[in-house]
């Protein structure tokens, strides 16, 4: 058995080699891995592609913070927001965004501020 692209790719980014005599006799080890990855990524895709959106999704696509408002509106803030008595609030609101539609948030909008991937090292 030949690894697909879609194996090469998957152990280019998680840095594993996936045995493709043991994928060729059962599904074990880093198999379980892979096709988790992909489950993730196809749920987020038809999520994405059906309009319904959540902060995370919001905040990868613009990068820039995200968090529910004290109305129930998503908004977008080019540094980090705070609470202040009415919802939240920025130094610069000049660069703060409303989102129109639908953004999917189960939870407090006090709970709610979201950074984009890879922001939390920062």
């Amino acid at each position: 058995m030949e690894k697909t692209e879609l194996m090469l790719k998957y152990e280019q980014e998680t840095g594993e080699t996936l045995d493709v005599s043991i994928l060729a006799e059962d599904a074990s080890g880093s198999w379980y891995g892979f096709l988790d990855m992909m489950d993730e990524k196809a749920e987020a895709y038809d999520r994405l592609m059906s309009g319904e959106y959540t902060l995370k999704d919001i905040a990868n696509i613009f990068q820039m913070y995200s968090a529910i408002d004290a109305d129930g509106y998503a908004r977008l803030f080019a540094d980090p927001p705070f609470i202040d008595r009415v919802g939240w609030s920025s130094n610069f609101p000049e660069e703060e965004f409303l989102i129109p539609g639908g953004v999917k948030h189960t939870g407090d909008w006090k709970d709610s501020l979201t950074l984009p991937d890879g922001w939390e090292e920062k």
